[in-house]
């Protein structure tokens, strides 16, 4: 089966060729690079280029910016089997045959990853029998916090193209997420390895994503629908705390933003109203807040997160 790995790129000339060379070394020979150049300012698309002349398995796409998620859609539509590389991550040499060998048809295979931290590794595991039910194998990848990450997945592109998924190019947060609960909706057989082939690169956290921005809390929200969705209208507790976790600190992260006082107000007091569920921290500190949300009224919570 041909596989193809799409990387999306911006203003990666420090990291891309690690990234590729690592890629262009896998012992699977049978696969294509997408390198997707979302309007880079740097180098990045010249290094597209240059691999692009000496590798006939690489493709180099160029864009204007639009966005991780416009990159990767225009790489699913010159794609086959389907799976992503970060072009600031890097990949072990068996990566894309670790996926290959334990491939039986599955509509999902998932591995197991390194994370590198600034000051630590951190090997990222969850092992799940594959007995385990389809649903309740998703159900733990969500609790565990591994089903949304694109880049340790590997997709069949007839699910892709006939369902349509693909990424909100509106979300810069979570877009990841978003796609792969799309796709599961339509996954029937699922498989976890245990290989940690993949090098995940932990980024300093960009000024973008520090922003507060209205798709930020609207992506959680679509994501709770598409839990619910998912799991015959019900997430576990363990997924409510974790989206919980997330809707709450975006709600703060609005209330240090230079929305006027006005406009925080109007979006808290529509938030509040379109909550998917009551609010849940495992985190006691973040469960008080949570719990003045769900219970408080609206202008006395607004009073009191402008205050914080």
């Amino acid at each position: 089966m041909m596989v193809s790995i799409i990387v999306p790129i911006y203003n990666a000339e420090n990291t891309l060729s690690k990234c590729v060379d690592s890629i262009l070394r896998q012992t699977y020979s049978d696969l294509e690079v997408l390198l997707i150049d979302d309007g880079s300012s740097d180098c990045s698309w010249e290094l597209c280029l240059k691999y692009m002349k000496h590798d006939n398995r690489v493709i180099a796409l160029h864009k204007e910016n639009g966005g991780a998620s416009s990159a990767r859609n225009l790489g699913l539509e010159n794609s086959g089997g389907v799976t992503f590389c970060d072009s600031d991550d890097w990949v072990e040499p068996t990566w894309v045959a670790d996926f290959m060998n334990n491939y039986n048809g599955e509509d999902l295979l998932i591995q197991n990853s390194v994370w590198h931290y600034p000051d630590r590794i951190f090997l990222r595991s969850v092992f799940i029998s594959a007995s385990t039910p389809c649903l309740d194998t998703i159900r733990e990848l969500c609790e565990r916090n591994m089903l949304g990450y694109v880049w340790s997945s590997f997709y069949k592109r007839e699910i892709i193209v006939k369902y349509q998924i693909t990424f909100n190019e509106k979300y810069v947060s979570r877009e990841d997420w978003n796609f792969a609960l799309q796709y599961c909706k339509y996954v029937n057989r699922i498989k976890v390895l245990e290989c940690r082939n993949y090098h995940y690169i932990f980024p300093c956290i960009k000024r973008e994503y520090q922003i507060f921005k209205p798709e930020n809390i609207e992506v959680l929200f679509e994501e709770a629908h598409l839990l619910k969705d998912l799991f015959g209208g019900t997430i576990s507790k363990k997924g409510e705390s974790n989206l919980s976790e997330l809707i709450v600190n975006t709600i703060l992260q609005m209330y240090s933003s230079t929305l006027t006082d006005r406009e925080k107000y109007v979006l808290l007091k529509k938030y509040i109203k379109e909550l998917p569920f009551r609010l849940f921290c495992s985190n006691w500190k973040m469960n008080i807040i949570a719990f003045v949300m769900n219970y408080s009224p609206v202008y006395f919570l607004h009073c009191l997160l402008k205050r914080k």
